[in-house]
């Protein structure tokens, strides 16, 4: 866990943040994979790429789950591990674009 740097607190930043850790291999998955096998396929690796450097698993994070929760209204980002989720399926949305 990156206890040194905060939790970014809007979703446009994690998203940025995320997309850079993100190789070019798990973008071409992202790509090709629907986005319940993104989810599901991607949720172990990738997923921990992204709570370990966001420092999901920190108090500050609730910021961050709650500009999810306001800007992905089909998503509930109540944990490290929903809001990974959330933050897989807005990679995702971005690897199509």
């Amino acid at each position: 866990m990156n206890i040194s740097r905060p939790s970014p607190s809007t979703l446009a930043a994690a998203l940025e943040i995320s997309w850079r850790l993100t190789s070019e291999g798990e973008r071409e998955q992202l790509r090709t994979l629907s986005l319940d096998d993104a989810r599901t396929k991607m949720h172990l690796m990738l997923g921990a790429k992204i709570r370990a450097e966001l420092n999901l698993w920190s108090a500050d994070a609730w910021d961050l789950f709650e500009d999810i929760n306001n800007r992905m209204p089909d998503v509930l980002a109540l944990s490290a591990d929903s809001a990974s989720d959330a933050l897989i399926a807005a990679l995702w949305q971005r690897a199509r674009e």
